[in-house]
């Protein structure tokens, strides 16, 4: 599987290549988050070929997205049901919350936002289902 990087100018009319799937393009300018199959959620800048920060989630990660309201903060959701939430600012080593939302031999987890008007996350299942 090849990945891409969305060009930084209208003008550049080629993609870059770069190593990891990226599921999330961020607000930021220079940082982004990618997820992938391997358990992994990995923190990279533009112009690096390797992440600045892997967190591992024990399992398979369908979907990731910052938070609207805290730039150190993001949230994932993973194969095996549960949703993941981490704030850089207060730690970086492991999640603030980690909570099952939906059971895992029924169905997975294949979605994960954050409410723009309401302090809230949102996590979509394979069967069609959110969950707040």
């Amino acid at each position: 599987q090849t990945d891409f990087k969305l060009p930084k100018q209208p003008s550049e009319t080629f993609l870059e290549f770069i190593k990891y799937f990226c599921m999330c393009l961020t607000k930021f300018v220079d940082i982004f988050l990618s997820c992938s199959d391997d358990w992994s959620v990995k923190m990279w800048t533009q112009s690096s070929s390797s992440p600045l920060f892997v967190f591992d989630v024990q399992s398979s990660v369908g979907d990731i997205s910052w938070s609207i309201y805290s730039s150190t903060s993001f949230g994932a959701a993973t194969a095996d049901g549960k949703v993941f939430v981490y704030d850089l600012n207060v730690n970086k080593y492991s999640a603030l919350c980690e909570q099952v939302v939906v059971q895992k031999k029924k169905t997975k987890l294949t979605h994960f936002d954050f409410n723009p008007e309401h302090p809230v996350c949102v996590a979509g299942d394979s069967k069609g289902h959110c969950t707040m």
